[in-house]
């Protein structure tokens, strides 16, 4: 089946990024807030971007870089 959810990436490469929180795909999400938790264990230097990704079809519906709130 299908499988989505948000990854967390670092120096631009999704390749060995890790899925966190649930799968979201067929969820419809428009002018809403998606709040996923980052676990505990991932350190906050272990990532420097977030996708949305398509594991199945290893497509990306949505990225950005991550910056540290000063």
């Amino acid at each position: 089946g299908i499988l989505v959810r948000v990854w967390l990436f670092k120096n631009g490469s999704i390749n060995g990024g890790t899925a966190i929180g649930p799968d979201i795909f067929g969820q419809i999400m428009r002018n809403t807030t998606f709040v996923v938790d980052i676990p505990a264990g991932i350190p906050s230097d272990a990532f420097d971007s977030v996708s949305i990704w398509c594991v199945s079809a290893k497509a990306d519906f949505g990225s950005t870089q991550l910056q540290p709130v000063p």
